[in-house]
């Protein structure tokens, strides 16, 4: 029955239509007119719908990606970044990491899950996924910056100091009320 509910939904918020099989062909088996299979079509419709702020449409279309592509890590982190706007910070952090288990290169997950974590008041945790997120791409800014404050709430003010230093030398412009 919950199936059928979710199904329902997708159908309901227009993040589902039948005119393409799983695989991007059209139903007569040409490929569709732009390219994108299904589920990067639905996966583009969530973003679109997380600009606007309708979270729960971009769930379910991020959610409908996942089920046409379960692969599909892009998908599981912007998932999870709009369970973090609704402050939902352990499924976003499922999300997370089943993006960082599909792809373990994924620096961007490594710094979103980090944050999640920060948010729940796990800086250890944070502190871990930033600093694996630097090693994937060591001119991140916000990697860097995200570790200061997460060593900054610890109480660590020289390695706060050092990677907020490195995040401005990276670019990284913040203001500071």
């Amino acid at each position: 029955m919950n199936k059928f509910l979710i199904l329902l939904v997708l159908f309901a918020v227009g993040c589902s239509d039948d005119s393409e099989t799983d695989n991007g062909e059209a139903q007569n088996g040409k490929p569709d007119d732009v390219g994108l299979s299904q589920s990067a079509k639905e996966f583009n419709k969530g973003i679109d719908f997380d600009k606007k702020g309708d979270y729960q449409t971009a769930i379910s279309c991020f959610s409908e990606a996942i089920r046409l592509n379960p692969k599909y890590a892009g998908a599981y982190n912007n998932r999870g970044l709009v369970y973090s706007d609704l402050g939902k910070y352990d499924e976003a952090i499922r999300d997370f990491s089943e993006a960082i288990r599909l792809n373990p290169k994924y620096a961007g997950a490594y710094t979103n899950r980090g944050i999640a974590y920060k948010r729940l008041g796990k800086n250890d945790e944070a502190i871990g996924d930033y600093t694996e997120a630097i090693r994937l791409n060591a001119k991140d800014p916000h990697a860097y910056h995200n570790r200061g404050l997460a060593y900054q709430e610890k109480g660590d003010s020289d390695k706060a100091k050092a990677d907020l230093e490195m995040a401005k030398k990276l670019g990284l412009k913040v203001n500071n009320p």
